[in-house]
């Protein structure tokens, strides 16, 4: 076992991108991260991986965006090893740390912090489908340029709800996103007697894999299986068109959803957090 310290992106990006590539639904945040890093939108102050039997086991890196703590590790003296390597001056007060519970809650212990996960999920992946979809009442769209004005309320009442209070996401962001995933067809919406109902974004993966960030569906329409009509519709599309993998991430604490997941054939492979 041992720590590997990096001085310059490139042999970092090499060691942990087949890492990512092949962890792509549970490493999602992750994913994102390096794609913002490569394409210079985020600066990178400190990076680190530890080998457990020469193969990458946690995934370390400091950046101007906060801490991020990954790999499919459950090996508490790699976790040691990697709290006694860190300099406590990386980390005050105003520290955002993402990724793993397993591996993140293993570190706080070790070090004595005091965060606290704000955004506890379970990352949920599927891999073949047999929902029978010709009796759903209702369709599936993808969403259109012209349809922006309409998906916009659920939008931001998405994001009111999941992200309020929470300093993640501001309005105009949030709008900006989504016109933008329109443009890139990643978005679509459930149409329910001339009402639009779920909002669904999605992102496309490497590998044949699709990433399924955000559904919503309105207060009103919850609880009448139409989040799994929506849902389920869309994946059995996903399928039948060549996709070999879909995954998702879900609160801890949101047991419904769980459970409409799980119907569908999903299994929780990951959990991550957001301490701060």
């Amino acid at each position: 076992m041992k720590l590997i310290e990096y001085q310059d992106l490139n042999s970092f990006l090499r060691d942990i991108l087949p890492v990512i590539e092949k962890n792509f639904i549970s490493h999602y945040l992750l994913s994102l991260a390096t794609d913002r890093l490569m394409q210079g939108k985020e600066e990178i102050y400190y990076a680190c991986t530890i080998l457990v039997n020469d193969k990458v086991d946690i995934i370390y890196m400091h950046t101007i965006q906060g801490h991020y703590f990954f790999g499919m590790s459950e090996n508490k003296k790699a976790i040691a090893l990697l709290s006694k390597s860190l300099p406590f001056e990386h980390f005050n007060e105003d520290s955002t740390l993402f990724g793993s519970t397993f591996i993140i809650d293993h570190f706080i212990e070790n070090r004595n912090f005091n965060y606290k996960n704000i955004r506890h999920r379970y990352y949920m992946s599927l891999k073949s489908c047999s929902l029978e979809t010709e009796n759903i009442i209702g369709d599936i769209h993808l969403a259109q340029e012209k349809d922006y004005d309409l998906l916009v309320p659920l939008e931001l009442a998405f994001y009111k709800e999941e992200f309020e209070g929470k300093g993640l996401q501001k309005e105009g962001d949030v709008l900006s996103k989504l016109k933008n995933a329109i443009g890139l067809k990643f978005i679509y919406y459930w149409n329910l007697e001339d009402q639009i109902t779920t909002l669904i974004s999605v992102s496309k993966l490497p590998g044949n894999k699709i990433y399924i960030p955000n559904i919503y569906t309105k207060p009103d329409f919850r609880n009448k299986g139409i989040s799994k009509s929506a849902l389920g519709k869309l994946i059995v599309e996903f399928f039948d068109s060549g996709i070999l993998e879909i995954g998702l991430n879900v609160k801890v604490s949101n047991n419904s959803a769980i459970r409409l997941f799980k119907s569908l054939g999903m299994d929780i492979i990951y959990q991550t957090g957001i301490y701060q």
